[in-house]
């Protein structure tokens, strides 16, 4: 009988996950909540590369970040790179991953209550985000690298 239920829990959190999961985000500016939900722009953040981040090329068409115990992913298919010179940059509100965080779940917990949502699964990847990598060239142009947080490594 106690193998039928935890089959049965199994069954359920599984379906749970896979609904989820195909609520895929099909615009890239874009999230939503819930399957035809309200879209909400995405929050742009803007990182600048320095010596503590790490990079590692995965193949060719995959490049990863890691920011203390976060992953970040660039794929080439999805993900744009484009040079901005010292001016444009210096304009840009540049932040870290710590304050993206906090300002994310700020936002998901008032996107929340707007759609008065009770239960919510928190996210596994952060789509609410649009992140950009600054890596200097040289002194007056920069590569914006766009990524996707994946997850934190624990």
């Amino acid at each position: 009988m106690e193998q039928k239920i935890v089959i049965k829990n199994l069954l359920i959190i599984v379906m749970y996950l896979f609904v989820n999961l195909s609520y895929s985000q099909t615009n890239k500016d874009f999230y939503t909540l819930s399957k035809d939900g309200k879209e909400y722009k995405k929050i742009v953040g803007y990182i600048m590369l320095d010596d503590s981040i790490k990079k590692v090329n995965k193949n060719e068409n995959t490049v990863h970040y890691y920011i203390n115990q976060a992953r970040l992913e660039h794929r080439k298919k999805d993900h744009l790179i484009t040079i901005c010179n010292s001016k444009n940059v210096n304009q840009l509100n540049i932040t870290t991953l710590r304050e993206l965080g906090k300002i994310e779940s700020e936002e998901l917990e008032r996107r929340l209550q707007e759609e008065n949502i009770k239960k919510y699964p928190r996210p596994f990847h952060h789509k609410m985000l649009k992140i950009f990598l600054l890596e200097p060239i040289d002194s007056q142009n920069f590569r914006k690298i766009e990524v996707e947080w994946k997850y934190l490594l624990k």
